[in-house]
């Protein structure tokens, strides 16, 4: 994930925008985390090397993105294990 945070910090101009949606590990639910983890191989190999138990939100921050907007969420229609959510937009300084 941090090469490429890495790398749309790269090709993102000194103030433009990027806007994320992603699946994240659960940072209000502990009991989840295991779940997630059972979860995640199956996930993966079933919906492109999809990583549901990343910290999306630490790898853009670790870039030094700065947070415009952001929302932490549980996606609606799916598993609970699998539904935390994180969109927002960070900009580039």
């Amino acid at each position: 994930m941090f090469r490429t945070v890495g790398q749309i910090e790269r090709i993102l101009i000194p103030g433009g925008k990027f806007n994320f949606l992603t699946l994240v590990i659960t940072k209000t639910k502990p009991q989840l985390i295991k779940w997630q983890k059972l979860f995640q191989p199956v996930w993966e190999s079933m919906f492109g090397n999809c990583h549901p138990t990343r910290d999306t939100e630490q790898s853009i921050a670790e870039a030094e993105f700065t947070f415009k907007s952001i929302d932490r969420t549980f996606s609606k229609g799916g598993t609970g294990v699998l539904s935390p959510s994180l969109r927002g937009i960070a900009g580039k300084p």
